[in-house]
């Protein structure tokens, strides 16, 4: 479709690039097309210059499609050649004169370009990669009188217009193909979006090879504006601003590393008031990042954030005004998606997911490049076809970012840089933006690495606005502000600058490698006194990797994390022939242990009962009543509430008696438990048994959860002797007091009145050989309760529990006076429990651990339960495996009558001959297969958080197996 345009400011995409460009020079011959340093060159020549190129290419290689390399300066030689390519029917590959030659080479004989079109001054460099094959052509010394009459060649908008490369930073460059409607779509929404016209002056900054060049290039030259070259050698930050001032430049296409050079520079800059906008992109920007920038514009100047791929061009736009510009730490959103774009977020299953969470960005647009040059399989991996046959194809882009309820889109990085620190999904990203939020860090970039043991941990490079850096210990309690102890690095370390390519993005493969000097901290080096605290350091030394570690070092502040912790305990107590104390790791450093007083079996941490203050009003009754006419509650939440009150007054038989009595009546079941019925059916259906949601299970059901409310909050059992039975005890209820009575005082036959245990015989033949046991368990309304009267009525002791959402409870509660951070707390909290826990487990005891599950969390395997996905935690494999103990699954659920049944199962299968990984796997897999199978015949075991949320679960798609 070789028609022109109908209207210059309305340009049709569906066309081709030359017909755009002597549509522009028909109506502005005289308008300044292209200026450099050797003067300023018109519509008229650019189009007449651009003829005899294409009339000289097809009179010598023909018309035929195929790639032709540039290897120009950044003049009006590279518009010439760009133009010329497209006439003459062929699309371009952009070379940077600057490329290391290896790389050169390398793009260039992927790309299987037979020309190569260059300057006199860039001829050696063109054949110092070039074929004996290769045509090399030097524009400047073209004869101009040369007949500039190309033969008609016709073009649409789906022709190959370029292939750009890309710049390999993390891996192999590959080619992203552009057709003439992808620039297009380019060059109009650089008119509808910024208003570029004639009369606009652009900079041009960019190296040759980087799509945003071509971008500046098509986006102004294709609506009538003036493309003004920055000479590659005037790099400092004063003389660019500069001439910008002098060039009277209006639209500013900034480096990617701009932003950072402005934070570091002292000195004052040139303003440039007469830029009326700046165009972001390709990076993540912080707001206090532009408050400089805003210094230096006019207050109406506007500044527009975008997420620009290569394989699209622009997906989303985000708009601010330099005087709305607040100096926050916050992370500038990327936008709203561009028109002809649609945005959707995907989990990691394919799946759209809900505003507000993270997950793939997936783009659909009929803009989309056809795909990668010669590599079809990538193509087809990346590139989807429309689902409804039309030409809007869909992108995954493997960038990740959250999509916010009215559609503006967060960027939060590549996936390909995404990690799992300790089963923990972590975003780099995320932590750069933390970091940079810090005002003496310039810039920053996080990477993963691999340690001696084979754990991955995450490294921080940074380069401070100047010297000396914040200290790690800082930099630790910084972010231990805003993140979680998983998130935070191992290790610091320091750069004047970091290593960038020739794109000025950072070269993650040029950092360099970490070393063993001890960190900078807080505290002052002290070195072991004694040959004791000697042995101590050098224990500490070869698991943290580091040559020194001073007596007064915090071993969390020097990179260590909880899984490093159980390993250092056990070697210090080889040394010392003593336990460490439980408490140790609330702050842990060498002449810590050297004074800490003999370790006790018991967990000691600071941890708060909220059961002493559940019922803080003095007249509940009253309070709730009024609530109810205020019309803060409703009925049905009053009478829950009464039917829990008057239950905690009776013995505890009584109260199970009257609660099965009270769960038979209509009012009941159909009304105020309606919703948890039609659940309770809908899973059980769901998982293939709708026979087991009978009337009786659902009775059951009703009963176990009103019991298990009826314990309030009492969290803190998971972490004192005797579990539930020890605060039960102490109750001011009568429901729970006569409970415990009861448990005590019965004999073997009336034992069964309340509790019958089955499977027992797989508890005992495990402990007869003398191993450890981990219970694995899912939370259920009688399975805290079943745990502590099984420790009672055998000579196990207690059992300690392990669940983490529960300990985050905990960690909520607890006053934090002791500890300096959140994050120390939840480091100190996680790592003496698992201490604790190998520890039990070493000398054959039982550890019980309710494996937390769900749904797009972090650090998971996912399994299928039914119809829908759960994501498991690895957290009991990795500690049975650790400690060769046993894996027992157990479950535990109420009878009408109030009675528990207890059953375990056969111990899980362990894998030999396989690696960790496998091994782990096995262990989930089987695990999943359980919860399975016992949630399909005992539905009312289920606790009411699984049911409620079994079907926010992601659905299995009907391809997956």
């Amino acid at each position: 479709m070789s028609v022109p345009f109908p209207d210059l400011t309305a340009p049709d995409p569906d066309q081709d690039i030359p017909s755009r460009l002597r549509y522009v020079a028909r109506l502005l011959p005289d308008q300044i097309a292209t200026v450099d340093e050797s003067g300023a060159t018109n519509y008229a020549t650019l189009d007449a210059r651009s003829d005899q190129l294409a009339a000289r290419l097809i009179t010598r290689f023909g018309s035929a499609p195929e790639p032709v390399a540039l290897l120009l300066p950044r003049t009006v030689l590279a518009a010439i050649g760009i133009f010329g390519v497209l006439k003459a029917g062929k699309f371009y590959v952009p070379l940077d004169p600057i490329l290391e030659l290896p790389a050169q080479r390398a793009i260039f004989q992927t790309s299987a370009a037979c020309i190569i079109l260059t300057c006199t001054d860039l001829v050696p460099l063109a054949e110092s990669f070039a074929s004996a094959e290769t045509q090399i052509i030097a524009l400047d010394t073209l004869d101009r009188d040369h007949d500039s009459i190309a033969p008609a060649r016709v073009l649409t908008y789906r022709n190959y217009a370029s292939i750009s490369f890309t710049s390999g930073s993390t891996g192999e460059p590959k080619g992203i193909i552009w057709h003439h409607g992808g620039w297009l779509n380019r060059a109009r929404l650089h008119f509808v979006y910024d208003h570029i016209a004639p009369g606009d002056r652009v900079a041009q900054f960019f190296s040759a090879a980087f799509v945003p060049y071509s971008s500046a290039t098509f986006g102004t030259l294709l609506n009538g504006g003036t493309l003004y070259y920055h000479s590659a050698r005037a790099r400092a930050l004063p003389e660019l601003f500069d001439w910008l001032d002098a060039q009277a430049i209006t639209i500013f296409f900034p480096p990617v590393n701009l932003l950072h050079d402005l934070l570091a520079l002292d000195q004052p800059l040139k303003k440039i008031p007469r830029v009326r906008a700046i165009l972001l992109g390709g990076q993540t920007i912080l707001a206090r990042e532009l408050v400089r920038l805003k210094e230096l514009v006019a207050p109406e100047c506007v500044l527009s954030h975008r997420l620009s791929m290569s394989e699209l061009s622009w997906v989303t736009r985000y708009v601010i005004r330099a005087d709305d510009i607040k100096p926050t730490t916050e992370l500038v959103p990327v936008g709203y998606a561009c028109d002809g774009n649609a945005i959707a977020i995907l989990d990691e299953h394919g799946d759209p997911i809900p505003p507000g969470q993270l997950g793939q960005i997936v783009v659909q647009s009929r803009y989309l490049s056809p795909g990668y040059w010669n590599n079809s399989e990538l193509t087809a991996t990346k590139f989807l076809p429309d689902p409804t046959g039309g030409d809007r194809r869909i992108l995954l882009t493997g960038d990740v970012g959250v999509l916010r309820a009215d559609g503006c889109l967060e960027y939060h990085g590549r996936r390909d840089y995404m990690v799992k620190i300790r089963g923990y999904r972590v975003e780099p990203e995320a932590i750069e933006s933390a970091l940079l939020a810090h005002a003496e860090i310039q810039e920053c970039v996080v990477t993963p690495s691999q340690g001696r043991d084979g754990a991955t941990r995450l490294l921080a490079y940074l380069a401070p606005r100047a010297l000396p850096a914040p200290s790690t210990s800082a930099l630790r309690d910084w972010l231990a502000q805003t993140l979680p102890a998983y998130m935070i690095p191992a290790r610091f370390v320091v750069l004047p600058r970091l290593p960038r390519n020739s794109n000025d993005k950072i070269d993650r493969r040029a950092l360099p490698p970490p070393g063993r000097a001890r960190p900078e901290l807080d505290v002052p080096f002290v070195a072991p006194r004694t040959d004791l605290e000697t042995r101590l350091a050098q224990i500490w030394s070869e698991l943290l990797d580091l040559d020194e570690v001073g007596v007064h070092d915090n071993f969390f502040a020097l990179g260590g994390d909880s899984l490093l912790a159980m390993n250092l305990v056990l070697q210090i107590e080889n040394v010392l022939g003593r336990q460490v104390p439980s408490d140790y790791f609330r702050n842990p450093t060498i002449a810590g242990l050297m004074s800490a007083p003999t370790a006790s079996n018991e967990i000691s941490l600071p941890i708060a009962s909220r059961a002493n203050h559940f019922y803080a009003s003095p007249n509940p009754w009253q309070q709730r009543l009024a609530r109810l006419c205020a019309r803060q509650v409703s009925l049905g939440t009053i009478l829950r509430w009464a039917i829990r009150e008057v239950s905690l007054r009776l013995d505890f038989f009584l109260a199970v008696r009257w609660l099965t009595w009270w769960f038979a009546q209509p009012i009941c079941s159909n009304t105020l438990y309606r919703s948890e019925r039609e659940k309770f059916k809908r899973m059980a259906t769901s998982l293939g048994s709708p026979d087991a949601a009978s009337e009786n299970a659902f009775r059951i059901r009703m009963l176990s959860n009103a019991i298990w409310m009826n314990a309030g909050q009492w969290q803190d059992y998971l972490l004192k002797p005797g579990g539930f039975l020890n605060v039960m005890r102490n109750s001011r209820h009568r429901f729970w007091r006569s409970f415990v009575r009861a448990v005590e005082q019965s004999n073997e036959r009336e034992r069964e009145r309340i509790i019958i245990f089955g499977g027992m015989e797989h508890l005992q033949n495990v402990r007869a050989q003398g191993r450890g046991v981990i219970l694995v368990s899912y939370h259920s309304p009688a399975g805290s309760i079943a745990t502590s009267i099984l420790a009672q009525y055998t000579d196990i002791g207690s059992i300690l529990t392990i669940s983490p959402a529960a300990a985050n409870w905990l960690i909520e509660s607890e006053d934090s006076a002791h500890i300096q951070t959140p994050n120390a707390q939840q480091i100190a909290m996680a790592t003496t429990i698992a201490v604790h826990g190998q520890r039990i487990l070493q000398t054959g005891g039982i550890v019980q651990v309710y494996n937390d599950i769900g749904g797009h969390e972090p650090g998971t395997l996912a399994f299928p339960i039914g119809e829908h996905m759960y994501d498991f935690k690895t957290g009991f494999a990795e500690l049975a495996l650790a400690t060769n103990a046993v894996v027992i699954p157990v479950y535990a659920a109420h009878e009408i009558t109030g009675r528990i049944r207890m059953e375990f199962l056969p111990p899980l299968q362990t894998r030999a001959n396989v690696d960790h990984k496998h091994q782990v796997r096995h262990l989930i897999a089987q695990y999943a297969q359980f919860l399975e199978h016992t949630w399909r015949t005992v539905p009312e075991s289920i606790s009411w958080y699984i049911l409620q949320h079994h079907f926010e679960r992601p659905e299995i798609r009907v391809n997956e197996s």
